[in-house]
């Protein structure tokens, strides 16, 4: 149970709501003025402070402004006259997590009690998931340099959220597992994450890939075919190099980032489908949409957030930890002591 610390100079009605919030199982720390309330703020853990506006040498609303100050993570609930309401909303533009008026009714104190008792522990819960999501980001992308550590950062928030993501970075620098890694960290983990490289399928071929076709749609067609994007309903699919995408095609893609939905090629029926876009490219797009090589309103649409990944060479600081990183991986996979001299790692560092 969360420890509640009952700030109110009527010391008689404080006892008896502390004995009955005890018999319901909370531990319970009383305070008469400011002075006392400070006291035991320093030196008991309190989850929740239950705050009378009245007080003998402070006015309730400074001392919450001070709490707030001092202790954000507390949870206040302000006891106020019943016509003074003023007062009340006054607390909650300080931070107060609610209020309640007097005469206290207690029946309504634990509703209000439960309810800061379930954000404290979902607060709690949340924190925990940030930093398990963290450590797994750490540990597939270590680094200690400060861009990459800026990229493991925006990467683990981004993970949460359904926006589209462009990765931009030179090959070779991890984009794809990068993508992947949004994805693990998802809520859509559990369903698919389809991979597509827009430049190591020919052109001709690359709709029918993306968006399938329908039976009789082309010679060879003998039957109908899902494509990628319905193969990755509910889940990710990750466009590496983008930049290759032709031009025709740029505005089907538009579509299914505008309203979900495409068509089969030889069909007149739109689809929808439930799909996170990320894609890649080592090209500049905003070069190219000047150029007129890739359409603005498809490069506004896949920009929404933008991950730029630092080549090596820009981070050699990062050498020594990776080095390691895939010794230790390969030491746990093949149960053998593999090390490297201190003189190649020197090497590597130069410029």
């Amino acid at each position: 149970m969360k420890t509640l610390l009952l700030i109110d100079d009527e010391v008689k009605l404080t006892k008896i709501l502390g004995s009955m919030l005890s018999k319901r199982g909370y531990p319970v720390v009383m305070a008469s003025n400011g002075q006392e309330a400070r006291h035991a703020l320093q030196h008991v853990d309190i989850d929740i402070i239950l705050l009378d506006m009245m007080l003998p040498d402070t006015s309730g609303l400074e001392l919450l402004s001070e709490c707030k100050g001092l202790y954000p993570d507390k949870l206040i609930i302000v006891v106020t006259a019943f016509g003074n309401i003023e007062n009340a909303v006054q607390a909650m533009k300080l931070g107060a997590f609610d209020y309640i008026t007097k005469p206290v009714k207690f029946e309504e104190l634990e509703i209000v009690l439960r309810k800061a008792s379930d954000w404290i522990d979902l607060k709690k819960e949340n924190s925990e998931l940030r930093t398990k999501v963290h450590k797994s980001l750490v540990n597939q992308l270590p680094s200690v340099n400060p861009k990459m550590k800026s990229v493991c950062e925006l990467v683990g928030r981004v993970a949460k959220t359904d926006a589209t993501v462009l990765l931009q970075g030179e090959s070779g620098t991890g984009k794809s597992m990068i993508a992947r890694l949004i994805h693990d960290e998802s809520d859509r983990r559990d369903k698919p994450f389809i991979y597509v490289n827009c430049a190591a399928i020919p052109a001709n071929l690359l709709e029918s890939e993306l968006f399938g076709f329908e039976k009789g749609a082309f010679t060879g067609a003998t039957q109908s075919k899902a494509g990628k994007f319905e193969a990755a309903n509910g889940g990710s699919i990750f466009l590496d190099e983008i930049a290759e995408l032709p031009l025709p095609l740029q505005s089907k893609l538009l579509q299914v980032t505008q309203d979900k939905t495409f068509t089969r090629i030889g069909s007149n029926q739109k689809r929808s489908v439930d799909v996170r876009i990320i894609t890649a490219t080592n090209k500049s797009l905003k070069e190219m949409v000047q150029l007129r090589e890739f359409r603005e309103d498809l490069y506004y649409r896949l920009n929404v957030v933008t991950i730029s990944i630092p080549p090596l060479r820009e981070r050699k600081d990062d050498i020594p930890v990776l080095i390691e990183h895939f010794l230790h991986r390969h030491r746990v996979k093949r149960n053998r002591n593999y090390i490297i001299s201190p003189q190649i790692v020197n090497v590597l560092l130069q410029p």
